[in-house]
């Protein structure tokens, strides 16, 4: 066996673990798909859903661009095979808008697409408008109004 055949037999053994960790198909949690301000596992149309799981990305991005893009560094999720639109992207998290064509639907088959291939079926339950969830500067859903924002109460109005 000649040097250059001995070289590649090395670099096959010894890379070949390393390629298949970086070539890795995305996977979606289990209970995964959540609302992005409640964590609660029902989503609405609409409504910005946080997706957990690994092998989504190799860098974090975050979008700008208005309307927002149904697609982000090669990644793109669908709701009943409709494409949503994406906030935020980093290996481990998606921030993804519900599609409005999820109305009337009771359940959506979620998957993310990556350049990698296409990860695990997720079926999430699809509320009629009632999954709220409100985003709060703590975090913890309730607090308190900032100063300089006026309210109307029944006696003013």
């Amino acid at each position: 066996m000649n040097s250059a055949m001995r070289l590649s037999a090395v670099c096959l053994i010894f890379l070949a673990p390393i390629a298949r960790v970086f070539a890795q198909s995305p996977v979606i949690e289990l209970a995964g798909v959540k609302n992005a301000a409640s964590y609660a596992p029902v989503i609405a149309p609409q409504m910005l859903v946080s997706i957990f799981g690994h092998d989504f990305s190799n860098l974090t991005f975050t979008s700008t661009a208005n309307p927002l893009p149904t697609q982000l560094n090669g990644t793109t999720i669908t709701f009943n095979g409709v494409a949503a639109p994406i906030l935020y992207l980093s290996p481990t998290q998606i921030n993804a808008q519900v599609p409005s064509a999820l109305q009337g639907s009771l359940t959506a088959d979620v998957v993310v697409t990556t350049v990698k291939g296409a990860s695990n079926t997720v079926t999430v339950t699809v509320s009629d408008g009632k999954a709220m969830g409100i985003f709060t500067q703590a975090g913890a859903g309730c607090g308190r109004l900032p100063p300089s924002t006026s309210t109307t109460t029944a006696a003013s109005a």
